[in-house]
């Protein structure tokens, strides 16, 4: 967005730091605007905006701030676009804003309630960064009976999105974050041994993040439980570029293919990405899932 475009608070109030961080939000408005645009779904718009609200809010930026941003962003837009696409565009921006204006609401805990008791003693553990209580109280729960797959689905998966929602309301840091994702990894590598020793099927699954997202925690479960189901997995891991990805299908001989996406402005290479398995390996059954 050109300096002179820039609302008069934001230059004064937050200076040439706040400039730059304003102009990496807008680029992040335009790319979620994009895909929504791309894929016809102003909900896609609607949670992103709502999720920015907050974010935001957390770090003591105003909120009339991040409307008057949407709101210099649509002018933009009516001014650079052929008016169709522009009246579209503008109309779906203004709708989701004014969606996400209206919207007071946090997001509510993951680890508060009926049968979550266990996940939260376990986030707890980790965020006061004791990694050998929290691997022993999977043990614990281990010896009195509780199953590997409500382990990773009653207890990781919720303290994990527990995590990222306390990162969005600024109640614990990136390097906290990062700790707890990596002590989850390597408790949940404790228990290979058991969930390899299980009967193989003979099938394969190859399980990957698209390129440019780094969220891979999730697709290792996925690919885990594959595995306690009798499957072979082949896990890429995050960031894996397309031409890798349909290169290994062949490779290790895949029955199924499991992408993970977590961010918005990542649904266009998702797409590609199956266009490119399609064109190679024909009708071979792809499964898309994150958030």
């Amino acid at each position: 967005m050109p300096t002179s475009r820039i609302a008069p608070t934001w230059r004064c109030g937050f200076g040439e730091a706040g400039k730059r961080k304003c102009a990496e939000d807008a680029a992040h408005h335009l790319a979620h605007l994009s895909a929504a645009l791309r894929t016809d779904s102003v909900p896609l718009l609607d949670d992103y905006l709502v999720w920015i609200r907050t974010l935001l809010g957390s770090l003591g930026v105003p909120e009339r701030e991040l409307f008057t941003q949407l709101n210099l962003l649509g002018a933009h837009l009516s001014r650079q676009m052929p008016p169709a696409l522009a009246d579209r565009a503008v109309g779906m921006l203004a709708q989701s804003a004014d969606k996400a204006r209206r919207r007071s609401d946090l997001p509510e805990s993951w680890v508060t309630g009926p049968g979550l008791e266990v996940a939260n003693e376990f986030l707890e553990s980790l965020l006061s960064g004791d990694r050998r209580e929290a691997a022993a109280l999977v043990q614990r729960e281990m010896a009195a009976g509780r199953s590997i797959q409500s382990l990773y689905l009653d207890v990781f998966q919720p303290s994990q999105r527990e995590i990222g929602r306390r990162w969005q309301l600024n109640q614990v840091s990136v390097a906290q974050e990062h700790f707890c994702t990596a002590a989850t990894q390597l408790i949940m590598s404790g228990l290979y041994e058991r969930i390899f020793a299980t009967p193989r099927t003979g099938a394969t699954v190859l399980a990957t993040c698209i390129g440019g997202d780094l969220h891979e925690i999730g697709l290792r479960m996925v690919a885990d439980l594959f595995e306690l189901d009798g499957w072979d997995s082949h896990f890429l891991g995050a960031n894996t570029p397309a031409a890798a990805i349909v290169a290994t299908i062949g490779q290790c001989s895949a029955d199924l293919v499991a992408i993970s996406v977590t961010l918005t402005r990542n649904l266009d290479e998702t797409a590609r990405l199956i266009e490119a398995i399609r064109a190679e390996h024909g009708d071979l059954p792809v499964l898309v899932g994150g958030y």
